[in-house]
């Protein structure tokens, strides 16, 4: 009799001895334990490599990264500013009791100065805030200041006062002057501004502001046209420079708003505009800052820049611009050549490091990498050329996730060397390559998970084989 179709499992297990059997089931649960050991500890988003994942030791500028996982979520981990060495094992890290809203950055005496999140702010438009606190190394508040109208960035002056953003509704008279934007079909019929305020640290009084709709000719900055109505600036950046600052000398503000793709440097005695660039070149920046060599370094995300073919998605840059000629002196796209491997739509930020090497924050994806440039632009020679002529020399992956988004979003982060601040204990070398097993473990999870993949096919392939040759046996039998 020809037995035909699927295995006839009655005759299978009428021919099989014992021992046979055992010995099947062997590698059916061998296959499943692999399978299932696999998923459970290497599960998503765990697939993804975490920590450093690129490393060229003789290009970086070595120090200590602190960075600040983005969540609003009720979670311990998510409630914590790490610094990480150059492995990405964390030599320290900081418990807050407001989320994140958005970042925090060490002082040169180690304090950090964070800013989080107030539950009041939530009705409030996008970008967190409400409260800033400094905080020592051991976790202890030192000061805090609270307003829940705070929101995404804040700087310290020399005289220890704290400059920030705050929002402020558009004037009744005012809101027939704004240009642009979409009216969505909840919007409330507020518009929201932007004042840009100095604290002062022992009263808490608001001591100097600049209002965005009174300083500067609403009529002549018009919204994004992809962006909501809901806000005109949304200011993302604020940044003191001090007299004798290497852009002119004065005693300025720089700051970045999003909505009009414009960065802008203030006089911060007089309130007049002594520079603004951006409008029809960048598309909804952050993280503005002035360079020694008196340049201009930002994160230009392109949330709504249109991509180059309809295969590509929008690409993200870093420039550096000369504010005296507004001309694009230098800039990073990203690794592919549509700079696919390169795009955060939203928060991100840039760090020039001491050694010329540029730290990125690409935000929405929780990736910090520092950047050698490895070329200089030649006269007559088109920018875009260079694009590629930056080299990746550091590359850290957050394996930090929110609970339920499955996002591991970074607003910014900053590297500090050895030098650059007062620790208060003993810093270990930030290249120590002792690592526990843990460690190793978790900085390998990527090659063990596909090596236990790999395992798990071969035995299922080998498992096929066995019926294959069973049932071909089987059919012999019964012939």
């Amino acid at each position: 009799m020809h037995i035909s179709g699927f295995m006839n499992w009655k005759l299978f297990f009428e021919y099989r001895s014992l021992k046979q059997i055992k010995r099947l089931w062997f590698v059916l649960i061998n296959s499943i334990f692999f399978i299932f050991f696999a998923s459970a500890v290497f599960a998503y988003p765990s697939v993804v490599q975490h920590g450093v994942t690129i490393d060229k030791p003789t290009d970086t500028y070595d120090g200590f990264t602190l960075y600040t996982p983005v969540s609003r979520e009720k979670g311990k981990l998510l409630h914590h500013v790490y610094l990480v060495d150059m492995q990405g094992d964390v030599v320290h890290s900081w418990p807050v009791n407001h989320s994140p809203g958005l970042y925090g950055f060490l002082l040169k005496d180690s304090t950090l100065l964070y800013a989080g999140s107030t539950s009041n702010h939530e009705s409030l438009p996008g970008g967190g805030g409400g409260v800033i606190q400094e905080i020592d190394w051991d976790g202890n508040i030192m000061w805090e200041y609270k307003n829940d109208f705070l929101h995404h960035d804040f700087d310290k002056l020399p005289n220890g006062n704290i400059m920030a953003i705050m929002w402020e509704p558009i004037k009744t008279e005012n809101m027939d002057r704004i240009r642009g934007g979409i009216i969505a079909k909840d919007w409330d019929g507020v518009t929201w501004s932007d004042v840009l305020i100095e604290i002062d640290y022992d009263t808490k009084e608001i001591v100097w502001e600049w209002h965005t709709q009174d300083m500067m000719q609403i009529e002549n900055y018009s919204i994004d046209d992809l962006n909501n109505r809901n806000e005109w600036t949304h200011a993302n950046t604020v940044e003191y420079l001090p007299a004798g600052n290497s852009y002119n000398g004065e005693e300025s503000v720089l700051t970045s708003f999003r909505y009009l793709d414009t960065v802008m440097i203030i006089n911060k005695a007089t309130g007049e505009i002594s520079w603004e660039w951006g409008d029809g070149i960048l598309n909804g920046q952050h993280d503005s800052t002035l360079l020694e060599n008196g340049n201009v370094l930002l994160y230009d995300n392109g949330m709504h820049r249109p991509a180059l073919k309809k295969t590509q998605r929008p690409n993200s840059k870093v420039i550096e611009v000369n504010p005296q000629t507004n001309e694009i002196v230098w800039e990073y796209q990203g690794d592919g050549m549509d700079g696919s491997r390169f795009f955060s739509g939203k928060i991100s930020g840039t760090q020039r490091l001491p050694n010329g090497n540029t730290l990125i924050t690409e935000g929405d994806f929780g990736r910090i990498f520092e950047v050698k440039p490895n070329g200089k632009k030649e006269k007559n020679k088109p920018l875009y050329r260079l694009k590629f002529d930056n080299e990746i020399v550091w590359e850290y992956i957050s394996p930090h996730y929110s609970n339920t988004a499955h996002l591991n979003a970074i607003f910014r982060s900053y590297r500090y060397g050895l030098d650059d601040i007062d620790w208060p204990v003993d810093m270990p070398d930030p290249r120590d390559d002792t690592k526990s097993f843990y460690q190793i473990l978790e900085s390998n999870k990527k090659y063990i998970f596909y090596t236990l993949i790999g395992i798990t096919v071969i035995s299922v392939c080998l498992n096929i084989v066995f019926f294959i040759r069973t049932r071909r046996r089987l059919v012999k039998r019964r012939k």
